[in-house]
């Protein structure tokens, strides 16, 4: 709770950015620290953080969701079967809150009440357009929320055309409105084809807003061969990808318009003192191989994610939005007998000793080893 306070203060007094400059230069040790924590056995201590996943169903259809739909007509826990798996989890410290779109529970505000009591910190990540003024007040009861992020494509035409609805822009600009006043909002933009070249116009939305950062994301495309490549390197299955598949991984537009839009935004946001974020955070630093999306192997890396597990609406426990495959169900097993299971161990092991998989190349949470364990 302590934490929440404090981030919300540094947004307030404008120093935000120059802490969290900071931060993200320090997160190659921190990270580090946390890879020399994975033993020889490739088991691991028990995670402070998790990642969950109380809905799948969403209100908005956005085009460049990465998620197939058709696989994902998962159930949804009950309130109290939520709350008997967290009973358990005594060691989790953060919940990173996420869907679907996590306010499309009737019960939302009595989860994030139980989170709340429990003392457990909170990032929530919405698409914004379901805060109104009539739940606004249900929300700010939880001073827990460290963060809250949600997203703006562009402008108002272009960002409704993208998430498949009329409303969407003028709803999320309201939600931001109302979330600010307690919370620290973060807004997160899609670099994908149809908003190459209105990029600099978020910009000149966010300082609109009110808001002093803004991060663009390289829009995530998975095609056919990397899934297949990346089951065999696990021995799972295609199953385990329940992924929307491109025909190719080139974005439609050419690494001199990527190029030039990343030039036109860096120069928007030193105008209007709009402090400019991306993810990977390595974006911007290697724009030509994530625009060819072609890492190679001349560096070794670990997954981030390896730290924080995933629960999803139905309780199983998997690695990350990306990769699937079940290692058990926290309604049916203890956190600590999965976490720890050889089937998890294995892995651990095959992402590692691989290097990662092909549809690693622009995670977010990809990390490179700086020291030898």
């Amino acid at each position: 709770m302590k934490k929440a306070a404090v981030i919300k203060f540094l947004s307030n007094i404008g120093l935000y950015n120059f802490v969290r400059g900071l931060h993200i230069k320090m997160q190659p040790y921190i990270w580090n620290r946390k890879y020399k924590t994975i033993r020889a056995d490739y088991s691991m201590p028990l995670p402070q953080a998790v990642t969950f996943e109380p809905t799948f169903r969403c209100n908005l259809n956005c085009q460049m969701c990465f998620y197939k739909k058709a696989a994902y007509a998962s159930k949804e826990l009950a309130f109290d079967k939520i709350k008997n798996i967290f009973d358990k989890l005594y060691f989790i410290k953060e919940v990173n809150l996420i869907g679907g779109e996590p306010f499309m529970r009737r019960d939302i505000f009595e989860i994030l009440d139980y989170f709340r009591k429990r003392g457990i910190s909170l990032v929530i990540g919405t698409n914004g357009t379901l805060i109104n003024k009539k739940n606004i007040k249900e929300l700010e009861k939880n001073d827990n929320i460290m963060q809250i992020g949600t997203s703006i494509d562009g402008p108002k035409e272009v960002h409704n055309k993208i998430r498949g609805a009329e409303t969407a822009f003028d709803n999320v600009i309201k939600g931001i409105n109302l979330m600010k006043k307690k919370y620290f909002v973060f807004v997160v933009c899609v670099i994908q084809k149809d908003n190459l070249d209105k990029l600099e116009e978020v910009v000149s939305i966010v300082k609109n807003l009110g808001l002093k950062n803004v991060t663009f994301e390289y829009e995530r495309r998975y095609i056919k061969r990397d899934i297949e490549k990346s089951a065999k390197i696990l021995n799972a299955s295609i199953k385990d990808f329940p992924l929307s598949i491109s025909k190719v991984s080139n974005p439609g537009f050419s690494f001199d318009e990527l190029k030039h839009a990343i030039e036109k935004v860096e120069k928007k946001g030193k105008g209007l003192g709009i402090k400019i974020n991306y993810l990977p955070k390595y974006f911007k630093k290697n724009l030509k191989e994530c625009y060819k999306r072609s890492f190679g192997n001349n560096r070794k890396y670990f997954c981030r994610e390896l730290f924080r597990p995933r629960i999803d609406s139905e309780g199983n426990v998997f690695h990350c939005f990306a990769v699937r495959k079940i290692f058990g169900n926290v309604l049916q097993q203890s956190f600590e007998e999965i976490w720890n299971s050889k089937e998890y161990k294995d892995f651990r092991k095959r992402l590692l000793t691989k290097n990662l998989l092909p549809i690693c190349g622009t995670c977010l949470y990809r990390q490179e080893v700086r020291w030898k364990k």
